[in-house]
Protein backbone atom coordinates (compact mmCIF):
# COMPACT_ATOMS: atom_id res chain seq x y z
CA UNK A 1 0.00 0.00 0.00
CA UNK A 2 1.87 3.55 -1.34
CA UNK A 3 2.16 5.79 1.85
CA UNK A 4 -0.10 9.34 1.17
CA UNK A 5 1.81 12.44 2.17
CA UNK A 6 -0.51 14.58 4.66
CA UNK A 7 -0.80 18.04 3.17
CA UNK A 8 1.41 20.65 5.28
CA UNK A 9 -0.15 22.26 7.44
CA UNK A 10 0.07 26.12 5.02
CA UNK A 11 -2.09 24.25 2.33
CA UNK A 12 -4.98 23.46 4.54
CA UNK A 13 -8.19 25.37 4.63
CA UNK A 14 -9.23 26.69 8.19
CA UNK A 15 -13.16 26.55 8.03
CA UNK A 16 -13.90 30.13 9.93
CA UNK A 17 -16.09 30.46 12.58
CA UNK A 18 -19.53 32.01 11.56
CA UNK A 19 -18.95 34.56 13.29
CA UNK A 20 -15.75 35.31 12.29
CA UNK A 21 -16.46 35.19 8.71
CA UNK A 22 -19.18 37.55 8.90
CA UNK A 23 -16.76 40.30 10.28
CA UNK A 24 -14.30 39.37 7.34
CA UNK A 25 -16.58 40.27 5.23
CA UNK A 26 -17.89 43.52 6.78
CA UNK A 27 -14.25 44.36 6.80
CA UNK A 28 -13.96 43.32 3.12
CA UNK A 29 -16.24 45.74 2.04
CA UNK A 30 -14.97 48.77 3.91
CA UNK A 31 -11.40 48.22 1.95
CA UNK A 32 -13.66 47.88 -1.03
CA UNK A 33 -15.20 50.84 -0.45
CA UNK A 34 -17.71 52.57 -2.31
CA UNK A 35 -16.96 50.19 -4.96
CA UNK A 36 -20.07 47.64 -3.44
CA UNK A 37 -23.78 49.21 -3.77
CA UNK A 38 -25.11 50.42 -0.24
CA UNK A 39 -28.68 48.75 -0.96
CA UNK A 40 -27.23 45.19 -1.89
CA UNK A 41 -28.99 42.98 0.61
CA UNK A 42 -25.46 40.91 0.15
CA UNK A 43 -24.01 43.91 1.85
CA UNK A 44 -22.50 42.80 5.38
CA UNK A 45 -21.93 46.89 6.16
CA UNK A 46 -26.14 47.10 5.64
CA UNK A 47 -26.72 44.83 8.75
CA UNK A 48 -24.92 47.49 10.76
CA UNK A 49 -26.12 50.78 9.30
CA UNK A 50 -30.04 49.58 9.81
CA UNK A 51 -29.01 49.14 13.31
CA UNK A 52 -27.51 52.21 13.19
CA UNK A 53 -30.55 53.76 12.37
CA UNK A 54 -32.35 52.08 15.68
CA UNK A 55 -29.80 53.24 18.01
CA UNK A 56 -31.00 57.17 18.51
CA UNK A 57 -34.05 55.71 19.13
CA UNK A 58 -33.88 52.55 21.33
CA UNK A 59 -30.97 53.71 23.47
CA UNK A 60 -30.05 57.15 23.46
CA UNK A 61 -31.26 60.42 21.12
CA UNK A 62 -27.61 61.71 21.81
CA UNK A 63 -25.11 58.42 21.92
CA UNK A 64 -21.92 58.92 19.84
CA UNK A 65 -20.89 55.58 18.52
CA UNK A 66 -17.10 56.80 18.21
CA UNK A 67 -16.61 57.27 22.43
CA UNK A 68 -18.93 54.03 22.90
CA UNK A 69 -17.00 51.70 20.94
CA UNK A 70 -13.46 53.08 21.97
CA UNK A 71 -14.76 52.71 25.92
CA UNK A 72 -15.86 49.14 24.65
CA UNK A 73 -12.45 48.70 23.20
CA UNK A 74 -10.17 50.00 26.04
CA UNK A 75 -12.36 48.28 28.86
CA UNK A 76 -10.15 50.48 31.82
CA UNK A 77 -11.22 51.16 34.67
CA UNK A 78 -11.26 54.70 33.74
CA UNK A 79 -14.06 53.60 31.09
CA UNK A 80 -17.41 55.53 31.58
CA UNK A 81 -20.05 53.24 32.79
CA UNK A 82 -22.78 54.85 30.89
CA UNK A 83 -20.66 54.26 27.42
CA UNK A 84 -20.20 50.50 28.25
CA UNK A 85 -23.74 50.59 29.23
CA UNK A 86 -24.76 51.75 25.88
CA UNK A 87 -22.44 49.26 24.40
CA UNK A 88 -24.56 46.72 25.89
CA UNK A 89 -27.49 47.61 24.92
CA UNK A 90 -26.28 48.13 20.94
CA UNK A 91 -24.90 44.77 21.31
CA UNK A 92 -28.76 43.74 22.20
CA UNK A 93 -29.35 44.95 19.32
CA UNK A 94 -26.51 43.32 17.03
CA UNK A 95 -24.58 40.87 19.06
CA UNK A 96 -22.16 40.04 16.10
CA UNK A 97 -21.00 43.70 16.27
CA UNK A 98 -18.68 42.26 19.01
CA UNK A 99 -16.82 40.07 16.25
CA UNK A 100 -16.80 42.59 13.99
CA UNK A 101 -15.42 45.29 16.20
CA UNK A 102 -12.17 42.77 17.26
CA UNK A 103 -11.47 42.64 13.87
CA UNK A 104 -11.50 46.03 12.96
CA UNK A 105 -9.19 46.84 16.44
CA UNK A 106 -6.39 45.18 14.26
CA UNK A 107 -6.81 48.17 11.70
CA UNK A 108 -7.44 51.41 13.22
CA UNK A 109 -7.75 52.84 9.80
CA UNK A 110 -11.15 50.08 8.51
CA UNK A 111 -12.09 51.31 12.41
CA UNK A 112 -12.34 54.84 12.20
CA UNK A 113 -14.13 54.29 8.95
CA UNK A 114 -17.06 51.77 10.40
CA UNK A 115 -17.55 54.18 12.93
CA UNK A 116 -18.11 56.88 10.65
CA UNK A 117 -19.88 55.01 8.53
CA UNK A 118 -22.47 54.04 11.42
CA UNK A 119 -22.41 57.36 12.88
CA UNK A 120 -23.57 58.62 9.32
CA UNK A 121 -26.52 56.54 9.23
CA UNK A 122 -27.26 57.53 12.96
CA UNK A 123 -27.28 61.26 11.78
CA UNK A 124 -29.30 60.28 9.05
CA UNK A 125 -32.04 58.79 11.18
CA UNK A 126 -32.21 61.51 13.51
CA UNK A 127 -32.13 64.04 10.39
CA UNK A 128 -35.50 61.96 9.32
CA UNK A 129 -37.09 61.79 13.25
CA UNK A 130 -36.51 65.70 12.86
CA UNK A 131 -37.87 66.70 10.08
CA UNK A 132 -41.06 64.74 10.38
CA UNK A 133 -41.76 66.57 13.37
CA UNK A 134 -41.64 69.86 10.69
CA UNK A 135 -44.83 69.61 9.33
CA UNK A 136 -46.39 69.45 13.11
CA UNK A 137 -44.19 71.90 14.94
CA UNK A 138 -47.18 74.39 15.42
CA UNK A 139 -49.98 71.81 16.93
CA UNK A 140 -46.45 70.89 19.85
CA UNK A 141 -45.48 74.46 20.55
CA UNK A 142 -48.57 74.96 22.07
CA UNK A 143 -49.45 73.33 25.80
CA UNK A 144 -53.03 72.92 24.46
CA UNK A 145 -53.26 71.88 20.85
CA UNK A 146 -56.97 72.57 19.96
CA UNK A 147 -55.88 76.34 21.49
CA UNK A 148 -55.59 78.98 18.89
CA UNK A 149 -52.74 80.89 18.54
CA UNK A 150 -53.32 85.05 18.61
CA UNK A 151 -52.37 85.64 15.73
CA UNK A 152 -52.98 82.97 14.00
CA UNK A 153 -50.32 81.13 12.03
CA UNK A 154 -51.23 79.43 8.62
CA UNK A 155 -49.77 75.71 8.73
CA UNK A 156 -48.82 76.43 4.91
CA UNK A 157 -47.37 79.48 3.09
CA UNK A 158 -45.11 82.31 4.47
CA UNK A 159 -43.21 82.39 7.64
CA UNK A 160 -42.80 85.14 8.02
CA UNK A 161 -44.93 85.75 11.17
CA UNK A 162 -43.11 83.02 13.12
CA UNK A 163 -40.35 82.92 15.43
CA UNK A 164 -39.29 86.03 16.68
CA UNK A 165 -42.10 88.00 14.86
CA UNK A 166 -45.18 86.28 16.46
CA UNK A 167 -45.53 87.14 20.12
CA UNK A 168 -46.36 83.60 21.69
CA UNK A 169 -43.24 81.84 19.74
CA UNK A 170 -41.07 84.96 20.64
CA UNK A 171 -41.54 84.35 24.35
CA UNK A 172 -40.71 80.60 23.78
CA UNK A 173 -37.48 81.66 22.37
CA UNK A 174 -36.37 83.99 24.60
CA UNK A 175 -33.93 83.28 27.34
CA UNK A 176 -35.03 82.81 30.50
CA UNK A 177 -32.31 85.79 32.29
CA UNK A 178 -34.73 88.04 29.88
CA UNK A 179 -38.21 86.73 30.01
CA UNK A 180 -39.23 89.40 32.21
CA UNK A 181 -37.98 92.36 30.50
CA UNK A 182 -39.82 90.75 27.82
CA UNK A 183 -43.07 90.09 29.35
CA UNK A 184 -42.82 94.18 30.13
CA UNK A 185 -42.41 94.81 26.74
CA UNK A 186 -42.25 91.89 24.08
CA UNK A 187 -41.56 94.88 21.13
Amino acid sequence: MPHLASTPPSQTTSKLDPKEEHAKKVVKHLQEGSRLKKTDPKDALRIYTDMARWIPLAIDPFIVFGNVIYAALEQSNESNEELLAQYQAILKLEPRLENVLQCLNEDPAQLDNFIKEIEDAMNGARTDNTSSLKPAILKYVLKDPDANLHPKVPETGSKACRAFRHPVFARHLCPIKKLSNFDRNPE
